[in-house]
């Protein structure tokens, strides 16, 4: 018997949505959704979400409840660190359940890391001592289990907020890349605490953006990007190649997820100096995270 469970992420970038068959091992995707709203647009400056990003926000968030409903089924919808620090982040997450009806949980770093955990350890490829990294928009997770309990930093890194925060030139100059890279360990160096995992594996957009790129995706396929390992050596190709573009160019890509073009550069340096400062050479690619481990929240 088909049980359908969903869930909606409203995150710094991207609103994302996932209809699932839970009563399948794993589950198993009915329909799934992204769109890139940019509610975080200008946060790292203003400390506030401005209305049109909002309003953004909202309609796609009534978009996907609307996708739900098909499967009779409520979604669990849940925001992260734009809704968290944003001084109108509780009146923003109001304004989303007025238009949507739904009703948006804003939920701590903890949380969202625990939901990222479950996500990620779905299929079962991520053992105890491993460390999975959640690179979204304006935070960076950084998360390990020894098996029963789940440890976690998140940093106020993100693809969004460094993109603002440091490159103006398109395509960027080779000062403003060097300041973001600076910054961006400094942060790392936080989020990791010291640990020292057996492997390194990467959820979210920023990873399964550079996966697809590689791989010159011209239809997304979530079969492909699980378990595909990303080389060191390929992440710091791309820092290159992605540098030497406009954005115009970059939105020429094979694979490119429209919206992203302008912060895949900063999403990919973050996981770059993640894996140097590991000492990897690769991370493993999941497309199981935070909207999988949400599925398990009752409605």
């Amino acid at each position: 018997m088909t049980v359908v469970r969903s869930s909606i992420d409203i995150g710094t970038h991207s609103v994302r949505f996932l209809a699932a068959d839970i009563s399948a091992t794993p589950p198993l995707a009915l329909e799934t959704g992204i769109d890139i709203t940019r509610l975080g647009e200008g946060l790292d400056r203003s400390n506030s979400l401005m209305p049109s990003a909002i309003e953004r926000t909202a309609n796609v968030v009534k978009r996907f409840s609307d996708a739900a409903g098909k499967f009779n089924s409520v979604p669990f919808v849940f925001g992260t660190a734009a809704l968290r620090e944003a001084l109108n982040g509780a009146r923003a997450a109001e304004k989303i359940s007025e238009v949507s009806g739904l009703n948006v949980n804003i939920i701590s770093d903890k949380d969202e890391a625990r939901f990222t955990y479950m996500g990620a350890t779905i299929d079962g490829s991520v053992s105890a001592g491993d460390m999975v990294i959640d690179i979204g928009g304006g935070s960076t997770e950084f998360i390990t289990s020894d098996g029963s309990n789940i440890v976690s930093n998140s940093v106020k890194l993100g693809s969004v907020r460094h993109f603002e925060r440091h490159i103006s030139s398109d395509p960027p100059h080779r000062l403003e890349l060097e300041k973001m890279r600076d910054d961006i360990r400094r942060e790392v160096l936080i989020g990791i605490g010291g640990r020292r995992p057996k492997r390194l594996h990467g959820v979210a957009g920023s990873v399964t953006q550079l996966a697809a790129l590689e791989l010159e995706m011209k239809v997304y396929d979530s079969k492909k990007i699980n378990g595909y390992i990303l080389k060191k050596d390929t992440i710091e190709k791309w820092i290159s190649r992605l540098s030497e573009l406009t954005i115009e160019d970059r939105k020429k890509l094979t694979g490119m997820v429209a919206g992203r073009e302008s912060t895949v550069i900063a999403g990919t340096a973050i996981l770059y100096e993640i894996v140097c400062a590991l000492s990897f050479s690769e991370v493993i690619v999941h497309d199981y995270d935070s909207l999988w481990g949400a599925l398990s929240v009752p409605v």
